[in-house]
């Protein structure tokens, strides 16, 4: 008789554990599309480039970097004020910034930004 109760009490806790699954197996799309900035100096000017890494491969020798839509150069700012403006004009809204220390006297600053997938 023991035993009969107790199968039927751990069939009871099992059911309870398997109707709390919503039965969905699909992923769920993400919501936003991400994307990170780090900016580079330029040599001799006091313009910066934007590396620009959206998840995709990088290559080491060829960054991604913002390139003008219109004559598909890389695009240069003059701040990386003016590199999240043009950011936000295209729809991208930043979501965090943190430094990376190398030496006591080099950070690089990363910015993480995002946008709703269309």
């Amino acid at each position: 008789m023991k035993r009969i109760v107790n199968l039927f009490l751990l069939g009871c806790l099992v059911s309870f554990y398997a109707s709390a699954q919503n039965g969905t197996t699909e992923a769920k799309s993400p919501k936003f599309i991400y994307c990170e900035l780090v900016e580079t100096r330029k040599a001799f000017t006091n313009k910066v480039t934007i590396i620009a890494n959206f998840g995709d491969e990088q290559n080491y020798w060829k960054p991604n970097r913002i390139k003008d839509e219109m004559t598909g150069k890389v695009r240069l700012f003059n701040t990386i004020i003016d590199a999240l403006n043009y950011m936000g004009e295209n729809g991208w809204e930043l979501v965090q910034t943190y430094p990376i220390t190398y030496t006591k006297e080099q950070n690089t600053y990363h910015w993480v930004l995002k946008k709703p997938k269309e």
